[in-house]
């Protein structure tokens, strides 16, 4: 400081040694902070021995000028410094305080937090801006530290969920000042990723998206936002989309890069990727619309298959509606008890008697009237309400059952659909015995109907399980053969009673080749491997004979009849039990 405020400011304190302006000047110099003057019109620099110390000069190596304090400053934060200086100058602010970074004579970078007084000369005209500086590095470390783990994904270091957001609102704000700063959001999935987790661990998981994480730098510009949303979820906001054109140059660039093969754990990995698309525009009001369409979008690319990508359109919102409207309504529907089994008979051909009925759950929808299972059954599976669901099929069918033996029919078989989440679930086998033993049924009388794709899953799990329950009585049918995998290898592997031929190869049996071909070879292999056979999709007498000639041993279709209501089963049988047409009786008529 100038002598004259020196000697105000010692002036105004009492000090009992030899000399007040002496021993302020030794407070100045044991002062943890740093003291500098700047006198406006020599445009010198003065700074106290502690201010030196801090930032490693000397006297001999500080030049006590304006110009070369304000050269230490990092560039970034020297425009701030300057307006903040200038305010004080023009008499806007009294006072002067900033954080800025400061080099070092060593070349580091210190932050440090500067505060100032200005200092008036007798005329009034500000003179000298005064103040001091303490070293606050260690605390911006634990300021940026604790804003990384905020705003930053520990994992990747990618912008996290909360960064994103406040990003993507600033975009918003953006586009509503200037419309053609148009900007789109692009949700980003990992296909197949938990294949990966499974087989080569979770930490081949991590890396994995560590190199996706870089590969997603790389792809894009410095000013555009790539977040990690957790799991394998990425979320890029791509600034200054103008075209649809240039959207799809952004969304092959990005598949192109993340489709790169990688080595992790010692295997090649080649990843896939399906993304979402939403373009933001100023009908948007909030950012978490944005991100629910590009979330939507993702949905419908993935119900596409793999490697996908697709833009929202307003129709894609309105299905989405639908969708969460029924799902609302399936919650009620468990609830409500308005799911209702019907049963399709399957007839033996060995004597034309009907051996037993699929289950086949509807829906009673109060206002919709009968919703068929392929309308409600997909979104079943995702919610988790097919666990549910199914335990009820399974108990109206036993049920059912019970009824039909008490009124004489004792040898019939129920067959009931397994879903894969029924499937997959550890307790599927004591639940399924808790129903039967509910109803005081034996387990030879249940056919469980599942599909292929189900039990390739996971291999080791399904030859377990299915070994569980055949040795509990149950039987065990392959639903759709012939669409899914076909694993002859696996299927040997299993212990199967039933193959149940697929209605389109049925459906095509009389009138193609190649239709015909397949379900020949079907019924070949099932009889070296001793399984059953069931034709499902039976609509014609063509249909019938021919697969009978093939060597089927049961049959259902429309041709007997459709699916029906239970209190329509017991006149059902006594109407058509043992009226059917036998193998030999048909092998004779033709």
């Amino acid at each position: 400081m100038n002598k004259k405020a020196l000697k105000t400011m010692a002036s105004q304190t009492t000090i009992t040694s030899s000399s007040s302006s002496e021993n302020f000047a030794y407070a100045i110099r044991g002062a943890k902070d740093g003291l500098w003057e700047m006198d406006l019109e020599s445009d010198h620099f003065h700074a106290s021995h502690r201010w030196l110390e801090i930032l490693g000069f000397t006297d001999q190596n500080f030049t006590p000028k304006k110009g070369f304090w304000m050269n230490l400053v990092h560039p970034e934060d020297r425009s701030l410094l300057e307006a903040g200086l200038e305010a004080c100058i023009l008499g806007k602010s009294k006072v002067f305080q900033l954080d800025f970074r400061i080099k070092t004579a060593s070349s580091e970078y210190l932050w440090v937090s500067n505060r100032g007084i200005i200092i008036e000369g007798n005329s009034g005209k500000i003179k000298v801006l005064a103040g001091s500086m303490c070293d606050i590095t260690d605390a911006k470390h634990v300021e940026q530290e604790f804003l990384r783990r905020a705003y930053y994904d520990p994992l990747t270091n990618l912008a996290n969920r909360a960064l994103f957001l406040d990003r993507l609102r600033h975009a918003l704000n953006r586009v509503r000042r200037h419309e053609e700063k148009i900007f789109a959001v692009v949700f980003i999935d990992v296909d197949r990723f938990k294949l990966i987790n499974d087989s080569l661990g979770h930490m081949a998981g991590d890396q994995l998206l560590v190199i996706l994480s870089r590969r997603l730098e790389k792809s894009l510009r410095p000013e555009d936002t790539i977040a990690h949303f957790g799991g394998d979820e990425f979320v890029v906001l791509v600034e200054d989309v103008v075209t649809r054109e240039s959207v799809d140059r952004v969304s092959d660039r990005l598949k192109k890069n993340l489709s790169q093969p990688c080595r992790i754990e010692g295997h090649q990995v080649v990843p896939s990727v399906s993304m979402g698309i939403a373009i933001g525009s100023n009908t948007y009001h909030i950012a978490e619309e944005l991100l629910r369409d590009a979330d939507t979008a993702l949905h419908h690319a993935k119900n596409q298959g793999p490697d996908r990508v697709s833009i929202f359109g307003s129709e894609m919102h309105d299905n989405a509606m639908a969708r969460l409207l029924l799902e609302g309504d399936l919650h009620r529907a468990v609830k409500e008890k308005e799911l209702v089994v019907y049963f399709q008979p399957i007839i033996r051909m060995s004597d034309g008697h009907i051996d037993g009925f699929e289950a086949l759950v509807r829906w009673h929808h109060p206002t919709q009237g009968v919703i068929p299972p392929l309308d409600f059954i997909p979104q079943a599976e995702e919610t988790g309400l097919i666990i549910p669901i199914g335990q009820e099929v399974l108990r109206q069918a036993c049920r059912e059952l019970k009824k039909w033996n008490q009124a004489g029919y004792s040898n019939l078989r129920i067959s009931v659909n397994v879903s894969a989440k029924q499937f997959q679930n550890n307790d599927f086998a004591s639940q399924l015995k808790s129903v039967l033993d509910e109803f005081s049924m034996s387990s030879e009388v249940l056919e469980l109907e599942i599909t292929e794709s189900v039990t390739m899953k996971d291999v080791n799990y399904s030859i377990h399980l299915l070994r569980e329950l055949t040795a509990s009585g149950n039987t065990i049918s392959i639903d759709d053969f012939g669409t899914g995998y076909s694993s002859l290898a696996y299927l040997q592997k299993f212990p199967l009673h039933t193959l149940k031929i697929d209605r389109s190869f049925v459906k095509d049996v009389t009138e193609s080749g190649d239709a015909a071909a397949i379900v020949e070879a079907i019924v070949a292999m099932a009889k070296s491997l001793r399984l059953s056979l069931v034709a499902e999709g039976v609509e014609t007498t063509e249909h019938l004979q021919m697969l009978n000639k093939m060597g089927c041993d049961r049959m259902q279709g429309y041709l007997f009849s459709p699916p029906i209501p239970p209190d329509q089963v017991l006149p059902f049988l006594e109407k058509y039990q043992g009226k059917y047409m036998s193998s030999k009786q048909l092998s004779q008529s033709r």
